[in-house]
């Protein structure tokens, strides 16, 4: 269409202008934005706490603005830092013989992060299992010297002959190949190498090679040799991370920036004075390199300096521009130990704020893997009912309120419907998906099939 130069062809060009520039802004608003850092937290064994105190911690975790959570693949004990959770054996045991009951538990928690917005960093394997505070499969069969006092004694835990091990390295190589093979029935039975809208990515191990006898590393090449046989297992969008060192000398080894398998650096350090001076000639390297870093591991303690250390580095991390993951989440807090949790209200506004406030920061590298919309408002699901117990009263469903669904979801047959991220009844539904499966029927809930939808006729009585 062609217009001419009439005041009324004027009028029409700058009115097609006008709407075309505001559709162009309503459709540059609608495109999720990359997150250029992050704030994040640790919480190693959170797939084994119970239900109720699951649910609260993530709950907490996306009101606070935290887009990642990191977790081990070991074993661990029943009621672990007093936090109430069950007890849930390593992956294999012997070497080469695999269970896939904890592979499970983290099927479900993968579920309900990535309902949240939060993506997982796996750890594949932790060395502090080699003998070191816990002992798995791999002390027994490569009859690896077990520390005493892991606290006090850790150099009596040498890894030296393991590390340099050939068979050890193909038995290691073996279990990641397994882990990252395993399907999730909650993602259209996708194994965990293909689901990047959930995992952000596999640490290759926690802290590999730390706390050695004289700082010695005894196979600087041990990660990228794993990550060489890893990588080409994922697919795109799912990242190679290092796991860390003791400290940040030992996390940012030469080796890991040349490597080509590895996507991102991680690093840990308990010595909040260093990250001001040591961490800018890490970021250069990464950048050389063409490779990414995050803080994994920090934290701080004490009743009254807790939040204030977590503030102090916080900030130079946010200012550096450079994404974190405390260390770590638990339910309970204790003041003593690295351990947080909102009880501790000082040090969790400390920890909101900074993941709220990283979103928007110019970060160092850039994390398509994540990405945002619009400002980062979370997502939050309010008054969800308690955990029940075992005397817990039969009771009926809880009243509407303008649209909510106190409880998502009330079963169908008892007027309840399916719900929407917010927690508000769908048009025209009934029954169906519930972002919180497996509510107590007590309480107002169903029993919810692999996908989290309402069996039929499984209503509370």
């Amino acid at each position: 269409m062609i217009f001419g130069t009439s005041p009324f062809s004027c009028v029409v060009r700058l009115l097609l202008g006008f709407f075309f520039a505001l559709s162009f802004l309503a459709a540059l608003a609608a495109v999720p934005t990359q997150a250029l850092s992050f704030g994040g937290a640790n919480s190693y064994y959170l797939y084994a706490y119970r239900t109720g105190d699951q649910i609260q911690v993530l709950d907490a975790m996306q009101a606070a603005g935290m887009k990642t959570l990191r977790i081990f693949i070991m074993q661990t004990l029943v009621n672990q830092k007093g936090s109430n959770n069950y007890a849930v054996s390593d992956v294999e045991s012997p070497v080469g013989v695999y269970d896939d009951t904890i592979l499970s538990m983290i099927d479900t928690l993968m579920l309900r992060t990535q309902q949240r917005g939060i993506k997982l960093v796996i750890a594949l394997h932790d060395r502090y299992s080699l003998g070191c505070w816990s002992s798995d499969a791999y002390v027994q069969k490569y009859q690896i010297p077990v520390s005493s006092d892991c606290g006090s004694r850790p150099f009596d835990n040498d890894l030296t002959a393991f590390y340099k091990n050939a068979a050890a390295a193909a038995d290691m190589d073996r279990r990641f190949a397994y882990i990252v093979a395993h399907r999730n029935p909650n993602f259209g039975n996708r194994s965990w190498s293909n689901i990047p809208e959930a995992i952000l990515g596999f640490d290759i191990q926690n802290e590999g090679q730390a706390h050695l006898l004289n700082g010695v590393i005894p196979n600087r090449n041990w990660i990228c040799d794993r990550a060489s046989k890893l990588k080409p297992r994922l697919a795109t969008g799912v990242l190679v991370l290092s796991g860390g060192g003791a400290d940040i000398w030992d996390s940012a080894l030469d080796e890991h920036f040349k490597c080509p398998y590895i996507d991102v650096v991680s690093v840990h350090s308990y010595y909040a004075s260093s990250w001001a001076s040591a961490l800018p000639p890490v970021i250069q390297e990464a950048k050389s390199y063409g490779k990414r870093v995050v803080v994994e591991e920090f934290g701080s303690t004490g009743l009254s300096t807790k939040a204030g250390g977590l503030k102090s580095q916080i900030e130079v991390l946010q200012n550096l521009g450079i994404p974190w993951m405390v260390w770590q989440v638990n339910k309970p807090n204790n003041y003593d130990d690295f351990e947080v949790f909102t009880t501790d209200t000082a040090s969790w506004s400390v920890l909101s704020s900074g993941a709220k406030a990283a979103i928007g920061l110019q970060g160092a590298f850039s994390w398509p893997e994540l990405t945002y919309e619009g400002a980062p408002v979370p997502n939050v699901v309010m008054n969800r009912p308690p955990s029940p117990t075992p005397s817990s009263p039969k009771r009926s469903p809880p009243p509407f309120n303008n649209n909510k669904c106190n409880k998502c979801e009330v079963p169908m047959c008892r007027g309840g419907c399916w719900c929407d991220d917010n927690c508000d009844c769908k048009p025209n539904s009934g029954g169906g998906t519930c972002d919180k499966c497996n509510i107590a029927q007590s309480q107002g809930g169903c029993k919810c099939d692999n996908l989290c939808g309402c069996k039929p006729g499984s209503c509370w009585s």
